[in-house]
């Protein structure tokens, strides 16, 4: 990480019973505003449905059908897929979330997250990530980008792949869920910098081929860009 600060990565994420048998999930920021619904049969899902309200390439509401995948997992937990590449991330993260607090007795609750570029240690940038729930809690994340530097006794534990699994089992199911949440956020805070607009079709943008289901190589030449799909900041509920 280097050069100017960036502007503030905002995003919000709500999860909601909307009957004895059903989780919705809603996920919004500056870019994506999705919507999941997981229902289930109190021990597994029995069927999911997806909206998507604002994605930024034309192709990207394709990936509600992957969803599918997720028929006869348990809930109470995050079922593993899988090839997430071939997912709309925020699709499926959003999705994975809801079929674990399907088990849960967890009341309805919204996140408020935040990713701050910060200056670290020797002058080293970093980035303070912040969960705020609508209940009080709070958790709070310092990463250079790629591993945690805090709280301490977490330092050193890379963002990357197996980062969910080991906040599942080494933390309380609260910080394990702000925690997988604030990982996405810190991934995403690159993309206030970027005018989407400005480009093509997603193979413009340098994302990796296979990174997600508009990105895979029979797409990302054919995913155009949704222009005007971008907000400048989260509308006020």
């Amino acid at each position: 990480m280097s050069g100017t600060p960036l502007p503030p990565f905002r995003r919000r994420f709500e999860l909601r019973r909307i009957a004895a048998d059903a989780v919705e999930a809603e996920l919004e920021d500056h870019i994506h505003h999705v919507v999941v619904i997981v229902h289930h049969d109190h021990h597994e899902v029995t069927g999911v449905e997806g909206r998507a309200i604002r994605l930024p390439w034309s192709l990207c509401p394709g990936a509600i059908s992957q969803l599918e995948e997720l028929v006869g997992a348990p809930v109470g937990v995050a079922p593993a897929v899988a090839d997430a590449g071939t997912h709309c991330t925020h699709l499926l993260e959003s999705a994975l979330t809801a079929v674990r607090f399907a088990g849960t007795t967890a009341g309805d609750r919204r996140y408020d997250l935040e990713v701050t570029d910060v200056e670290g240690d020797a002058g080293q940038p970093s980035v303070l990530a912040v969960a705020r729930r609508d209940d009080g809690f709070e958790l709070t994340l310092h990463t250079d980008g790629r591993q945690l530097l805090a709280p301490s006794q977490h330092a050193g534990q890379s963002l990357g792949a197996g980062f969910a699994g080991w906040a599942a089992t080494t933390l309380d199911p609260d910080q394990a869920e702000a925690a997988i949440l604030l990982r996405r956020a810190v991934w995403m805070r690159v993309s206030v910098a970027i005018d989407l607009d400005t480009l093509d079709v997603l193979a413009d943008s340098g994302i990796p081929e296979g990174a997600c289901y508009s990105s895979q190589p029979a797409r990302i030449r054919r995913a155009t860009r949704n222009r005007g799909s971008s907000l400048a900041a989260l509308p006020e509920r």
